[in-house]
């Protein structure tokens, strides 16, 4: 009766735990999420970008208009883009540690037009310490299939879609998708 009475008067029965983030409860659990993103020389619209290998989102506040990203021309004629993502409420692993490394969070960059997949990299790496509790990998390149974009001009102005999942080594996923629009580059 001692229990039901102290718990009571804090307002908990016996059998409940008091809710997390309360004094004396546990913290609570942070929700997995993740933002899409770029690197930071494809845009100058990402507040915050110190130099051309940072991290640069891919929202607006309006997420209903779209973002342009870059497609970039490689040396040898093929086309990629470059993709970062920062996520939070997951286990970072540890990015000190080889490629591979199962303890390391599995990520899928996607890439398609329409329901056509252009381009795909998964890489199961660590991520670095971001800002705000976040952690995040930085201008990862995504090859795209070089007959279906062709040339800078033929990609221009296409909508596309970014998708991008990230499973740690807990199980706990998240993910992110956001339309884009291509701008083809050169070079």
């Amino acid at each position: 009766m001692l229990c039901s009475a102290t718990l009571a008067l804090a307002g908990h029965g016996c059998d409940e735990p008091p809710p997390c983030g309360t004094e004396g409860a546990a913290a609570c659990p942070v929700e997995a999420s993740l933002t899409a993103g770029t690197i930071c020389a494809d845009t100058n619209t990402a507040p915050g970008c110190v130099d051309d290998q940072g991290y640069a989102p891919l929202h607006l506040e309006d997420p209903t208009v779209p973002v342009d990203l870059v497609v970039h021309m490689g040396p040898q004629g093929g086309f990629h883009v470059f993709l970062s993502v920062r996520a939070w409420g997951i286990d970072p692993g540890d990015p000190d540690t080889a490629k591979g490394d199962l303890g390391n969070p599995l990520v899928t960059f996607t890439v398609k037009d329409g329901d056509v997949l252009l381009g795909r990299r998964e890489l199961r790496v660590g991520l670095l310490e971001g800002p705000d509790g976040s952690f995040e990998r930085v201008g990862v390149a995504v090859v795209l299939e070089e007959d279906l974009v062709q040339t800078p001009q033929n990609i221009d102005g296409r909508p596309l879609t970014v998708e991008i999942d990230v499973t740690d080594a807990m199980g706990v996923t998240t993910s992110d998708l956001v339309n884009v629009i291509a701008v083809g580059i050169v070079g």
